[in-house]
């Protein structure tokens, strides 16, 4: 029924809040209490927050103050607060010990006063209550109305908890009674002559506009002036009153019951009217939260303290804890209290049962309940909060349980939440909806005219009553269809997730008609706006066929919508529809609200105060989405200046606890529930004003500057609370300072299910500005690795990267500049924590007067130790950002001809297609910057440079044209959406298309045709959204720019000829989707081609002027279309750079000079001077930034807002044919075909570090650039690297510092170090070797062979083997290490030609094995000599292996060859076996090679008939393996292929580890691998720089780590401690990681304070 648009019996909304609501007598439960809120009450908080759920106690106690006994409302408030908690409370909602108010003495002192409206506290209908009241006129039965169905239908689970003692509780008089009812009483009052009659007339009232009329409790001040008055001065005199009130309460107490009781013998009103004139709060609150449940086991707890041995009754203390009266002078017990008490715990017996109340007896001592004094009432106390713990754990995790919905939502459109939410909140607007029935009447006429085939649209000024009006006409579809089927779907937009965007509007209000038809959509029908715009005509029909009665679709607030979509436009919104089909001419409500709503502030700033209002609805107006209840009083409880007003006249109740009285926040929701509305913010409820216009007014009037920082501050003092808050406080009204006060707020634990506190904290945090320290700013929140590592499991990183702009929007702060940067540029490698902790040690370094940065590194490695997986730990931060600009070159994609579009996540470019193994001599890649992959995509080749293929902001979909057809490609889809020109627009049969150009959000493509004809097309559904015929020749035109969707028009640059002067001059054209009307402005001038613009967030167009030898920019305002200014410039413009957001322009002009200009004042800002001619400029407007390329491929960088140099680097050999700025990059293309990628990010960096001066070198390995090989020292101790210029630099791994260098005069590329410190390096290009001594850093004199090729060290390194090229041969020599001379043993018979050659040795050592790349000469032979045998598969392997025998040292060459052939057998990847075998890959699988059989071929393996290594039929791999190693215990090979799988075989089974394919594998091809020294882990690197980590012995991935470079060799130190990793090709970086491998039962943690 809920899905028709039923409102009755609505199913609660699901809750995610535990509210208890605390009633009990206070002065005899005062220990109780305060153990609850010491003890208990902290514990269950943190319980929830462990089940995501929040906990809030209402206790009614605290500041109930006399104004607000004065009026009477406190009762009320409490009631509600009753409702409010079953309505809310996953769990248990209620404790009551006998009543909510303090005793008569109490209120003597204190809170005087009958104050209890039993009238209203759970009324939600006026027309239930009538129904359902007991009483036909007196009020009094109105407060139990609809209590059991309120709390069956809004509580999840428990809403009840009694705390009975010997009190029966305050017994109220009535503030409410209607005046059938007064005048029965007041009758037989009078006619009885009872006495104090006339206190009835003095103190009751009759209302007659109340219906039914209505006799009112007048206010205490109305007759006691100074009740409650705590002016200076007026002590005596508000004594009295008080006491005069107390007295009065009293007679008119006993006039009613007497009255009342001779009206029940008189048969005018029946007993249970009459008891309610006798019963106390207590009663009425047990009555309908337990007797009347019908299964208050799952909903209440029952606790019973009964208290024995009372004292002397004339104790004031144990009058305290008794109901007493006075009889003849003495104190005795109220009998008649005691029957009724008796009565009622009777009852609740039978109704819960014996086990269903938890009864304690308690001794009563001197001084009453004492744990400090008495061991009995400890232990009491003791298992009292055990009991009433364990029970409301109990409740709220069954309550839990019977939650989880047992509707199959897959089986549905609708969401459940969605379509529940928005019925109830249509209720609630019922609740307050009056007047305006001709507007109903009205709605209900259209409704009923079956001819009208149009939507209804009711429309007023914000706050115009618009919401009750939709809701009430919701309410009333079942009374005007007069009990006929029908369908109501009501959205309110903006109230909850799923009604604040259109396309979400539309989806789910489908989705719940095709629920309600029982029918199916169509899929492709709701897959994207476009699709569901011209889905919905046919859809409606299809649900109209189907239902076949009357469908009401009512849309509420279109104006609260997003602007997402085009919303405004309506566009979307069907404009004919079925006969049955009513979506809601025209209908005008009053508006004018803004002075109402500071008249209702000023109301209630002078009831509630001043402070605490203002702080309260400025909370309600800051916080994120609104504010939940818990919050509210958190924040409340918070704020020390409020609590200072609060607490003016008594102290907290509770020592060491100062928190906001909840009466009061209740008061306030109270008095403003009509203008607030619920909502769902992350996961938590909250409220916020429903209208803009509270919205608006209250900012104005309470959160701007100083007050509204001070607001946040608080706001974030809640969220930062990870443990609740303890803060010291002084009171200073009451003179009291409290230390370390607990506020007892809601624990916000930091983690990804606390969503609210997620995405609240950093909002409040930006806007406190000043009034909250960077110290907190930086600790809990932007430095806080728990906060960054939960805020990136919930959102994207893109988020936390607006996050920290918008703060450094505000604050200058170099820490939080890196960490943004930082986020910026590794956006997708930072959702697992892992990764982030890695990330931050590897790419963040640290300076001095870094603190936050520090202690935020240093706790992404404690939680590194913490991990239980092993990981690699950065020993320092090797993937930092160097502080030379050189180093921000980030990428150089390679074969690029050219770049045809750009956008901020990438680039579309034209590639070498023979480069790529394609047939076609061009091809298309889009490169994206974030993950540095190339993606090829099927695009036609376009010469015309106009008609370039257009990449559109998010750098996911390419939209290009050809002869015939518009065409959309989205990546990642091999499918490309197209449309015939021609469906379009007919016209354009013939005409080929001359230009194409994207609207600045990209949203929409201009198509311009020629002959003349102009289309405005939106490229996700392939539809027309305007077409024009222009007036003017194609080849006039100069330039067209198109605005985005928010103000959508098209403004076409052209040339013509005035028709005054029959000159030339230029024209502008304006044009828009809802007119074909050309609206067009002459100027003077002639506009240039390309040489327009838009700037100052599309407020203003500009154009250039190019004249014979000078120019002009002239801009005027795209509003009225008028002049604003006009720059005259000495020589003709090159090129133009606006600023989107700003009125500035970067212009190269022809002289190569470069001006800033303000296109707003007119005026030229800067010169921007360099030594060389400009011709290219890229400006970044966001970060103040000019890029100058000059002729000769330098790059200069200006400060925009200075017009100072900040430096220059070499970009390019050539000179530069684009520099463009993308979002975080820049990139860069040479006239020779160079493209380049640059970090904007280092850039600025290397800026901020150099302030202009020449790049300076930094200490460490980080500086280490242009490394050409490495080696780890066996020792695993020390790290050796030699760069190219020839320098060898011994690091110390742990630390890596610098411990000694020298120059050793070759570059090398190969390195090995010996045991005894003896490096041998090679240089494989000049073929020079040399070896050094490390120890005492020289380079040996030994007489090597000029030309070696390269070498090879034995398993005990006691000798080195080499091949050097002689004169006439090549030689096998080796270098004795233990006397440091080489002598040659043999030559190679016959000599090789290769085009590399790398050699090893065999498992026994007695072969020395060559890996020899066949030159395209030798490859050929190979090739042929397959073909002439017919049988043999081809071979596309590079490699040929081939053995010399050291033994025998004849020389002669032993090869590889195919089974029972003399073909080689070709390969990628060859090691060592044990003995004389050898492995290498080819094809699929793994060859062995018997070096002394000389025959190569698979093996199978000796358990099954399958061949060995061979990759398995099941796993869908063609490509081979290139990587291959052997685990150093010779158990296990691993081979990485080129389709990215990493297979780790048994070398004694031939199988996979587990016998089963890999369960992860990488991207791109497997380029290198590594196994540690211990055989237990292994490392792979793919193309594309992605590292992974595998556990050898259950052959699973244990971690993947993107490195942002190729891995050109990586090795284990001899310990297994550490990995090193040597990453890039232009620009190197040595990488040095720690092994963490967790030991059992042990964790390692720093010490971050000392580190």
């Amino acid at each position: 029924m809920m899905l028709n648009g039923t409102l009755e019996k609505l199913p609660n909304l699901p809750r995610s809040v535990v509210r208890i609501f605390i009633s009990s007598t206070f002065s005899d439960m005062r220990a109780e209490r305060n153990t609850l809120a010491k003890d208990v009450f902290p514990q269950l908080k943190k319980f929830c927050a462990q089940n995501n759920l929040d906990f809030q106690v209402v206790d009614m106690r605290w500041g109930v103050t006399e104004d607000s006994q004065n009026d009477h409302t406190v009762e009320k408030i409490c009631l509600l607060e009753v409702e409010n908690c079953q309505k809310m409370s996953v769990g248990p909602n209620f404790v009551v010990s006998q009543h909510c108010l303090l005793e008569v003495e109490n209120c003597q002192k204190m809170y005087v006063g009958p104050n209890f409206v039993v009238s209203q506290h759970c009324l939600l209908e006026v027309e239930n209550c009538q129904k359902i009241s007991v009483g036909p006129n007196f009020v009094v039965s109105r407060h139990c109305l609809l209590v059991v169905e309120n709390c069956q239908k809004m509580s999840v689970g428990p809403n009840f908890v009694a705390i009975i003692g010997d009190r029966y509780g305050f017994r109220p008089i009535p503030t409410e009674i209607d005046r059938d009812m007064y005048d029965t009483l007041h009758g037989l009052a009078t006619e009885h002559k009872l006495q104090d009659t006339k206190l009835l007339d003095t103190w009751y009232k009759l209302d007659e506009n109340a219906l039914p009329p209505t006799y009112i409790l007048q206010p205490i001040r109305s007759q006691f002036t100074f009740y409650g008055d705590h002016s200076p001065g007026c002590e005596e005199v508000r004594k009295k009153d008080t006491d005069n009130w107390q007295h009065t309460f009293q007679l008119l107490q006993n006039v009613l019951r007497e009255s009342a009781t001779l009206a029940y013998k008189n048969k005018k009103i029946s007993e249970e009217i009459l008891h309610a004139f006798f019963l106390a709060v207590t009663e009425l609150e047990i009555r309908h939260g337990i007797l009347k449940v019908k299964e208050p086991e799952t909903s209440c707890l029952v606790f019973h303290r009964e208290l024995r041995d009372a004292g002397d009754l004339e104790d004031r203390l144990v009058q305290r804890h008794f109901d007493c009266i006075s009889v003849n002078d003495q104190m005795a017990r109220n009998e008649e209290v005691r029957r009724l008490q008796a009565e009622l715990k009777e009852r609740i017996k039978r109704k819960m049962g014996k086990t269903g109340i938890k009864e304690f007896k308690v001794t009563w001592r001197d001084g009453g309940i004492n744990p400090k004094l008495h061991k009995d009432h400890e232990m009491y106390l003791d298992q009292f909060c055990k009991e009433l713990y364990s029970g409301v754990v109990n409740l709220t995790e069954n309550a839990v349980l019977r939650q989880q919905n047992k509707i199959r939502y897959s089986e549905y459109y609708s969401e459940y939440q969605e379509v529940l939410h928005h019925l109830h909140f249509c209720q609630v607007k019922c609740e307050t909806f009056c007047g305006r029935e001709d507007v109903l009447q009205s709605i209900k006429g259209y409704l009923n005219d079956a001819s009208m085939r149009k939507p209804l649209v009711l429309h007023a000024a914000s706050g115009g009553g618009k919401t009750s009006v939709m809701a009430m006409a919701m309410k009333s579809l079942k009374t005007w269809y007069k009990g006929k089927s029908y369908v109501g779907v009501v959205r309110f937009l903006g109230t909850s997730p799923l009604s604040s965007n259109i396309y979400d509007v539309l989806r789910s209000v489908c989705g719940q008609l095709a629920d309600n038809a029982g029918i199916i959509m169509e899929p492709v029908g709701y897959k994207s706006m476009r699709n569901i715009v011209d889905y919905m005509p046919r859809f409606f029909r299809q649900v109209s066929t189907a239902l076949k009665c009357p469908l009401v679709i009512l849309l509420d607030s279109l104006d609260q919508l997003s602007k997402t979509h085009d919303a405004y436009s309506m566009s979307w919104l069907p404009l004919s529809l079925p006969s049955n089909v009513n979506p809601e001419h025209e209908l005008v409500l009053q508006d004018s609200v803004r002075g109402a709503i500071n008249m209702l502030f000023d109301n209630l700033e002078t009831k509630f105060g001043s402070i605490v209002t203002s702080h309260t609805l400025g909370y309600f107006t800051i916080a994120l989405n609104g504010i939940s209840e818990n919050e509210l009083e958190d924040v409340l409880s918070c704020d020390d200046e409020a609590l200072n007003d609060l607490y003016r006249y008594h102290d907290p109740p509770v020592e060491g606890i100062v928190r906001c009285p909840p009466v009061i926040v209740a008061r306030i929701q109270y008095d403003i529930k009509e203008y607030i509305v619920e909502r769902m913010s992350h996961g938590k409820y909250t409220k916020n004003w429903y209208h803009r216009q509270f919205v608006e007014t209250a900012k104005a009037r309470y959160c701007t500057g100083l007050e509204g920082e001070k607001l946040h501050r608080n706001m974030c003092e809640i969220y930062m609370g990870e443990n609740g808050v303890n803060r010291s406080i002084t009171l200073t009204r009451r003179k009291l300072t409290v230390p370390d006060a607990d506020r007892q707020v809601t624990p916000q634990p930091v983690e990804p299910k606390n969503r609210r506190m997620l995405m609240c904290l950093p909002y409040h945090v930006i806007h406190a500005g000043k009034q909250l320290p960077e110290k907190f700013a930086k600790e809990n929140c932007f430095c806080n690795f728990k906060y960054l590592r939960s805020l990136l499991q919930i959102c994207h990183v893109d988020v936390l990267v607006d996050f920290l702009s918008e703060y450094l929007e505000k604050n200058e702060d170099e820490e939080i500049q890196k960490l943004r940067n930082f986020f910026a540029v590794l956006r997708p490698d930072n959702t697992r924590p892992v990764m982030l902790a890695i990330n931050l040690l590897a790419c963040v370094a640290t300076e001095t007067q870094n603190v936050y940065l520090k202690s935020l590194l240093d706790q992404a490695e404690n939680f590194l130790l913490s991990e239980k997986k092993p990981v690699l730990i950065p020993v320092y931060p090797c993937l930092a950002p160097r502080r030379d600009t050189s180093a921000a070159l980030s990428d150089i994609p390679e074969d690029v001809v050219t770049v045809l579009s750009e956008c901020g996540e990438g680039v579309l470019l034209r590639l070498h297609g023979d480069k790529y193994e394609k047939e076609e001599e061009l091809i298309h890649g889009i490169y994206e910057f974030s993950t540095k992959n190339l993606t090829l995509v099927n695009l036609p080749v376009i010469t015309d440079q106009n008609i370039f293929p257009l990449l559109d902001k998010s750098g996911k979909t390419v939209v290009y044209t050809d002869e015939r057809s518009l065409h959309v490609l989205p990546m990642g889809s091999n499918k490309t959406h197209s449309k015939k020109l021609t469906d379009f627009d007919p016209s354009v049969n013939g005409q080929g298309v001359l230009s194409m150009e994207y609207s600045s959000d990209t949203q929409y493509v201009v198509l311009l045709f020629e002959n003349s004809q102009l289309l405005l097309v939106e490229p996700t559904g392939l539809q027309v959204v305007g077409k024009w015929t222009l007036q003017d020749n194609p080849e006039d035109i100069c330039g067209i720019l198109c605005t985005g969707a928010e103000n959508l028009q098209i403004i076409v640059a052209s040339t013509t000829i005035s028709g005054i002067t029959k000159a030339e001059c230029g024209k502008w054209q304006f044009l828009t989707a809802d007119s074909q009307e050309e609206n067009a402005h002459m100027v003077d001038e002639n506009i240039s081609k390309k040489q327009v613009g838009l700037c100052m967030s599309e407020r203003l167009y500009f154009g250039g002027f190019n004249r014979e030898e000078d120019a002009v920019i002239t801009t005027w305002s795209l509003k009225n279309k008028q002049e604003v200014s006009k720059i005259q410039l000495p020589s003709k413009i090159c090129s133009i750079s606006p600023a989107k957001s700003r009125p500035d322009a970067g212009v190269v002009l022809e002289t190569g000079q470069v001006w800033l200009l303000n296109l707003d004042s007119g005026s030229i800002t800067y010169k921007l001077v360099t030594d060389n001619p400009t011709y290219e400029l890229s400006i970044s407007w966001l970060h103040h930034l000019a890029m100058l390329g000059d002729t000769k491929g330098q790059i200069y960088l200006f400060d925009t807002n200075t017009g100072q140099e900040k430096g220059s680097f070499p970009a390019h050999v050539h000179s530069l044919s684009l520099l463009q700025t993308l979002d975080d990059f820049v990139i860069t293309h040479s006239r020779n075909d160079d493209l380049k990628i640059w970090s904007l990010v280092e850039i600025i960096e290397d800026i901020r570090e150099n302030t202009g001066e020449k790049s300076k070198e930094i200490d460490g390995l980080l500086a280490e650039k242009h490394v050409k090989c490495f080696d780890i020292h066996p020792n695993g101790k020390e790290l050796m690297t030699v760069c190219d210029k020839g320098i060898l630099r011994v690091w110390n791994m742990e630390e890596t510092k610098l411990t000694k260098e020298m120059s050793i005069g070759i570059a090398p590329s190969k390195l090995c170090i010996t045991n005894d410190g003896i490096m041998i390096v090679l240089d494989k290009v000049q073929k020079h070797i040399a070896a050094i001594d490390t120890e005492d850093m020289k380079v040996l004199n030994i007489e090597f062979p000029t030309c070696v090729m390269d070498f090879v060290p034995n398993k005990k390194q006691t000798t080195v083997y080499m091949i050097s090229q002689g004169k006439k041969h090549q030689d096998v020599g080796q270098l004795d290490l233990s006397t440091m001379t080489y002598k040659s043993k043999f030559p190679l018979k016959p000599s090789i030609k290769y085009a590399s050659l790398d050699i090893l040795l065999s498992g026994s050592e007695r072969y020395l094995v060559l890996q020899s790349e066949l030159t395209k000469e030798g490859y050929d032979q190979v090739i042929s000599s397959c073909k002439k045998q017919g049988s043999f598969l081809p071979q596309h392997h590079p490699y040929q292996f081939m053995a010399v025998d050291l033994s025998q040292a004849n020389g002669g060459l032993m090869y590889c060859y195919r089974v029972m052939t003399k073909i080689p057998h070709l390969g990628e990847a060859i090691c060592a076996t044990s003995g004389n075998t050898m492995v290498a890959t080819t094809r699929r699988w793994v060859i062995f090679w018997d070096i002394v059989v000389g025959k190569a071929d698979q093996r199978v393996s000796k358990n099954k008939d399958i061949g060995m290594m061979y990759s398995p039929h099941w796993v869908e791999i063609e490509g081979t393996s290139k990587a291959m190693v052997l685990s150093p215990d010779g158990n296990i090979l691993v081979t990485g292929s080129e389709d990215g799988f990493v297979f780790i075989w048994e070398m004694d089974t031939g199988f996979p580890v587990g016998e089963q394919a890999p369960k992860t594998k990488h991207s791109s091809p497997v380029r290198k691998l590594a196994i540690s020294p211990d055989s237990l882990w292994l490392l792979s690197a793919c193309k594309n720089g992605i590292l992974k980590m595998w556990d050898i012995s259950t052959a699973t991935e244990i971690f993947s780590i993107a490195l942002h470079g190729e891995v050109k060799d990586m090795k284990f130190s001899s310990d297994s401690e550490h990995v090193v990793i040597w990453i890039g090709s232009h620009m190197t970086r040595v990488l040095v990681y720690r092994l963490h491998v967790a030991e059992k039962g042990k964790k390692t943690v720093i010490n971050v304070s000392n580190k």
